[in-house]
């Protein structure tokens, strides 16, 4: 009997990186608001900006004076989320979100790349001590907790071993399960290949 080959194309090289480095997009944005993702979860990683007024955007920065106004705008959203009143809404082609009766735009938000990202999930990462001299001091935020250890943890998610250390996720640490559930989706969704349908090739007797 003829047996089918099933070719599948993985993205690599330029077009990795390109798809890496990219901006998540809006449609992206709003496929997980959708998926009921909590927007302060969503905001605090993805969003780098909101522009509700063009010359003074409010930046998702804690040492930004325009901070305070930021994390205000996302507990709007988060509240508007939790009274069932956050939507998203198609006008003229383009989407939106509507929170009660505000109507915030797409090109409102400036949003993160993947590398951005997991460079923004990576600032709880501890640090071993005898490393200590390797690395940058950062604002840990609260995203993900990455703890370290000399020996193999017992209760962790995931682990991974470098440098002499492990890395990991405790299995009890549900706000840093959830981070890492969120990225493995944005991975899958950013860094998919544009055609990354698997070709079906069928041997003609």
């Amino acid at each position: 009997a003829s047996k089918p080959t099933i070719t599948y194309t993985p993205i690599e090289g330029k077009a990795y990186v390109t798809q890496f480095m990219t901006e998540v997009s809006f449609d992206t944005l709003c496929l997980l608001v959708r998926a009921g993702w909590p927007v302060t979860k969503l905001c605090d990683l993805i969003v780098e900006k909101i522009a509700l007024d063009p010359a003074n955007p409010l930046r998702n920065d804690s040492g930004s004076p325009s901070f305070a106004q930021f994390t205000a705008t996302v507990e709007m959203l988060q509240k508007a989320q939790e009274d069932g009143k956050l939507s998203v809404v198609s006008r003229n082609g383009a989407l939106e979100i509507l929170a009660g009766t505000e109507l915030i735009h797409a090109d409102a938000f400036q949003l993160r790349s993947l590398s951005d990202i997991m460079f923004v999930a990576s600032k709880n990462t501890e640090t071993p001590i005898e490393h200590a001299g390797r690395t940058k001091a950062t604002k840990p935020n609260g995203a993900i907790t990455i703890r370290t250890s000399k020996d193999m943890p017992k209760e962790a998610v995931v682990w991974v071993q470098h440098g002499g250390h492990y890395f990991s996720i405790d299995n009890t640490d549900i706000p840093s399960k959830d981070t890492l559930a969120l990225l493995m989706q944005l991975f899958r969704i950013q860094a998919a290949p544009a055609a990354g349908t698997p070709l079906l090739s069928i041997p003609v007797r």
